[in-house]
């Protein structure tokens, strides 16, 4: 019958308690620990299989926290679940490489074009518009009535004599100053007009033809129209609309609407192009197949003050969409946009002085969805709506303006297909929030949409940077701008190549928060309502939401909110990602004010970085979470206020396969003088999961006062369970307290499991105490293998007076019967941590199975020495190894096989520990059995 180990263990408690209340505790005996030391020589280690160098590691570890008075960080947990298989393998990368359609700009239908302009412009020009009448005209520099630009308070009159296009030429600048002033009751202004063309037509029934005649502004290379408010002018609420058919710029033109004189902001500026018929009941034939033309730089900008900064201008540009009410008929062919180089430009001004800076305008890139094919909406300009910097004692940041490149849904009829062909963008895109100066605030990013209503494009694609950072704060102790949210979605297959940044503005004042909330979007859909396509999505570029760093006392770093991969695809098809980009999250360091405490990775997410596809998921790229480091508490490397919906990193393949390479990290943050952060937990889910080329996973406890817990590693699926991974998840160490536990392994599968890395999990050292040794189970229904070393050591105390060595932990291959067949041949070490009052006990080594256990390597559950001369040594631990219906076999490859559970030694040495095998103790006096044969 076996002796409990549970008697064994109360035991020596007890005797440890009469010791504690009844010995002196004076001197120091010899000796060693358990941890360090054994009490007889250490058994010749059986070497593990040879495993070449893997390229890539897994790392979840709690941070480091004070040596006085701060706990280090629990590590993080290791999460890899498949339905069928689950690997982690040394060798080899997964493939998700990738190729991005090429794209060029929509080619433009008329250039110069054969149709008639009346007004053309071969030397400079200048005309001003009043508002003393309903409008003003101008052709050929005379004012003149119907020449077809002009100026309303409200919306625009009738235009029955339109002019037929304008052509500035190269090298030419026209200007026309908008003499407006405010005497509409006290109210803004109206808005200004400037029409090439009638483009609109109404169908009241039955069918329609078109009457119109397109017309075209034009400018040529090196060539500007400039709309400006001279002195004393008012810019306040007024708009600037220009609508032609298709507007052609030239290299190196430039279209400038800015305030003049007083006023220092810029001229919201809307360019329509195409038709825009309107049906009420009845149809439209086909339209023509067309663009908008040729747009290159547009300057909306505010302008540099020395007190406030200018207001940056909206710019507006996009196509015209049918309006119906009733039912109809209608089909665009194609109907694009292109933008194909220059800058738009709607950026807030700075203050030079003494001021806030201006907030930044948006700009809105639209095409309406009324295409069935071969429509583009094409981007080759660089977008700045950054807001302004602040100057002075005061000087707050501006925030700066949104950003979108869309297709307009609308209610579709019958028929109606609402497809864009592609969604292009290779301009580097700014949308960043201003600096403060003084006691200012830094300005908000603002927002990027790549947004297609009701995912109406079949593919977007962006090659060009995107950075939406929050603005500093100023030196004299203020708070940083948060990061804005860059989203690309809504499309078929969605491209993205470029590098997306959305980082939270640093803070400087006390108890206040780094700028956080940075958020990077990438989706693509399976259109099953439309053209039934899947959705894949396919990411090249590094995606990095940081929280702003935090100078001030009691202060924090910023959080930020998350990183997204979404593909929806159907049952067998799409809904696939391919990522080689890089990822990172991490919160905002606190390191210099004291009692600062480092960001929480995703703050306010359910979800940090966050892989989700209805099929298959391919990445190699490095995925990394981090806690910011704080003068005080370092941040964990997850979302810690909702930690029961919150994830680290979380990569799930619903369908299909997760193929994994790439650095796996989710470390919490370091304390100063506080708490080290938790590390973040890392899950992998799929019905087949490989993990290709990691040579280690680090999920340490952070060193402090305690020590932090290690974390865990678990892998789990129905067939198949590989890893050949070396796995750490030791405690963490503490100089003036207690060392942490060693966390938990386990490595489960129904069929069959197999483990061939080496598994360390020891208790931290302490100078109180040691930590206890981890817990260890390879386990499955069938087979379970290790060829691995598995340590799970109790950790060593080291306080000469009453330290207490970390007791040894538990491995287990096979476990309560369940598999048919248990085998290892790794080296088992579970030993007491030594210590110098009393030594650790020992640990548990267990293998049970049905037919056959096979144990052909060397197990040692010693108990930890003691060395001080009333000190008592751990009591050793258990080896237990049990086939329930055939001969354990130890030993079976011919190797001598040492098994060791001798007490430690110290003035009182630690009672034998116990062997069984089969259910029989065959314990020897020495506490080690050295045999060859199969044991009765």
């Amino acid at each position: 019958m076996k002796l409990s180990k549970k008697k064994g263990i109360a035991y020596s408690l007890l005797i440890g308690l009469i010791l504690i209340s009844s010995l002196a505790l004076v001197g120091c005996g010899g000796g060693g620990g358990g941890g360090t030391s054994t009490p007889t020589p250490t058994p010749t280690p059986t070497p593990t299989p040879t495993m070449p160098p893997g390229t890539y590691t897994i790392s979840a570890n709690g941070g480091t926290g004070s040596s006085t008075g701060g706990a280090g960080g629990n590590g993080g947990e290791f999460y890899v679940s498949g339905a069928t298989i689950a690997q982690v393998l040394r060798t080899g990368v997964a493939s998700a490489s990738f190729t991005t359609p090429s794209v060029t700009a929509p080619a433009v239908t008329s250039g110069a074009g054969p149709y008639p302009k009346n007004i053309t412009l071969s030397a400079d020009f200048s005309a001003d518009l009043a508002d003393t009448t309903a409008w003003g005209v101008w052709a050929d520099g005379v004012k003149a009535y119907g020449a077809g630009v002009y100026q309303v308070r409200a919306s625009a009159p009738n235009d029955n004599m339109p002019a037929t296009g304008l052509v500035i030429a190269d090298n030419q600048t026209a200007v026309i100053n908008l003499n407006i002033v405010n005497t509409n009751n006290g109210n803004a202004p109206g808005s200004v007009y400037i029409i090439m063309g009638s483009n609109t037509y109404v169908a009241h029934g039955g069918s329609a033809t078109y009457n119109l005649v397109p017309y075209d502004i034009i400018l040529g290379n090196n060539s500007k129209l400039v709309i400006n408010y001279p002195s004393g002018g008012a810019s306040t609420g007024l708009s600037v609309n220009i609508i032609c058919r298709q507007l052609v710029m030239g290299s190196g033109s430039s279209i400038v609407a800015q305030a003049g004189g007083a006023s220092v902001d810029g001229v919201n500026l809307y360019i329509y192009t195409g038709e825009s018929p309107t049906a009420v009941g009845g149809s439209f034939p086909n339209g023509p197949s067309y663009n908008s033309g040729q747009i290159q730089s547009i300057n909306t900008s505010g302008l540099n003050a020395t007190g406030n900064g200018g207001l940056g201008g909206f710019i507006g540009i996009s196509t015209q969409f049918v309006n119906y009410t009733g039912g109809w008929t209608y089909t665009w062919v194609d109907h694009s946009l292109g933008i194909t180089g220059g800058t738009l430009d709607t950026h807030g001004g700075s203050s030079t002085s003494a001021g806030n800076g201006g907030y930044g305008g948006g700009v809105d890139i639209m095409v309406s969805a009324e295409a069935l094919t071969g429509s583009t909406i094409y981007n080759a300009a660089a977008i700045n709506t950054n807001g302004g910097n602040g100057a002075g004692a005061a000087g707050f940041g501006g925030n700066g303006g949104v950003v979108y490149i869309r297709g307009r849904d609308i209610s579709s009829p019958t028929n109606h297909n609402n497809h864009i062909q592609t969604v292009f963008n290779s301009g580097a895109i700014t949308a960043n929030g201003g600096n403060g100066a003084g006691t200012g605030n830094g300005g908000y990013a603002s927002s990027v949409y790549f947004y297609q209503n009701n995912h109406n494009a079949l593919q977007t694609i962006n090659t060009g940077s995107i950075t939406a950072n929050g603005g500093n704060g100023g030196t004299g102790g203020t708070v940083g701008g948060d990061a804005g949210y860059i989203d690309i979605y809504d499309s078929e297959n969605t491209y993205n190549t470029g590098a997306l940044t959305a980082n939270g503005g640093a803070s400087s004042a006390n108890s206040t928060w780094g700028g956080g909330r940075g958020y990077i979007d990438l989706e693509a859909y399976y259109t099953i309502s439309y053209r039934g396509q899947p959705g894949n999505l396919y990411n090249s570029g590094a995606l990095t939401t940081k929280g702003g760093d935090s100078t001030g006392t009691n202060a924090t770093g910023g959080m930020p909110y998350m990183i997204y991969l979404y593909a929806e695809g159907s049952s067998t098809a799409g809904g696939q990602i391919y990522n080689t980009g890089n990822l990172t999250q991490q919160g905002g360091n606190a390191t210099v004010g004291t009692g600062g405490t480092g960001g929480y990775a995703g703050q306010e997410g359910w979800f940090d970085i966050y892989m989700y596809a209805d099929n298959n998921i391919f990445n190699t790229g490095n995925l990394t979470l981090q806690g910011g480091n704080g003068s005080l508490n370092g941040g964990a490397g997850y979302d810690y206020y909702w930690p029961w919906s919150g994830y680290g990193i979380y990569i799930y393949a619903y369908s299909g396969v997760a193929n994994i390479s790439g650095n796996l990290s989710a470390n919490g943050g370091n304390g100063t003088t506080g708490n080290g952060g938790y590390g973040g937990p890392i899950d992998v889910y799929a019905p087949k999961v490989t993990l290709f080329g990691y040579d280690h996973a680090n999920i340490n406890g952070g060193s402090a006062a305690p020590g932090g817990y290690g974390g865990n590693y678990i892998i789990s699926s129905s067939q198949l369970t590989w890893n050949e991974a070396d796995v750490n998840v030791n405690g963490g160490n503490d100089p003036a307290g207690n060392g942490g536990d060693g966390g938990y392994v386990s490595l489960w599968s129904d069929v069959k499991v197999v483990n061939k890395g080496a598994i360390t999990g020891n208790g931290g050292n302490g100078k109180a105490n040691g930590g206890y040794g981890a817990g260890v189970r390879i386990n499955s229904n069938d087979r379970a293998e290790n060829y691995g070393n598995i340590t799970a050591n109790g950790g060593v105390a080291s306080d000469i007076a009453a330290g207490m060595g970390g007791n040894g932990g538990y491995v287990a291959v096979g476990d309560y019967y369940d598999p048919k067949t248990a085998t290892n041949t790794g080296v088992i070490n579970v030993l007491g941590g030594y210590g110098p009052l009393f030594g650790g006990l020992g640990g548990e080594f267990l293998m049970h199975a049905v037919t056959s256990v096979t144990e052909s390597a060397n197990a040692s559950a010693n108990g930890g020495n003691a060395s001080m001369t009333n000190g008592r040594g751990g009591e050793g631990g258990v080896i237990d190894l049990d086939t329930s219906s055939a001969t354990t076999k130890v030993s079976s490859n011919g190797v001598t096989v040492t098994l060791s559970v001798p007490g430690g030694v110290a003035y009182m040495n630690g009672p034998l520990g116990f062997i069984y095998i089969d259910g029989t103790d065959v314990t020897p006096k020495t506490g080690i059995l050295t045999t060859v044969l199969p044991m009765p």
